[in-house]
């Protein structure tokens, strides 16, 4: 996969991302996402949803939290898109 300059992954988060900060007070720029999962089982398929934030690889880790539509989240998975680019994974805190 092609990796983009600080510069490129720069002008792409600021024209389509969003702010937010982190409970240990950092600041990213992200753009949410959201992908469907089906599983298919003997009932017929299950469908659910994931949510993560695409950023700058290296900026969060599995131990960071923050605040989304009123709830505590956590990271439970980081998919290194080896562009200069991540995807964070992330779910309610229970």
């Amino acid at each position: 996969m092609r990796a983009f300059t600080k510069t490129q992954v720069s002008v792409f988060l600021n024209t389509f991302g969003e702010d937010l900060v982190l409970t240990s007070g950092k600041s990213l720029v992200v753009i949410f996402e959201e992908s469907t999962v089906a599983i298919e089982t003997e009932a017929g398929f299950v469908e659910t949803s994931e949510n993560y934030f695409t950023t700058y690889t290296g900026s969060a880790g599995y131990t960071d939290t923050f605040a989304w539509k009123g709830k505590l989240q956590e990271i439970y998975n980081i998919i290194d898109e080896l562009s200069g680019v991540s995807n964070y994974y992330f779910r309610s805190h229970e």
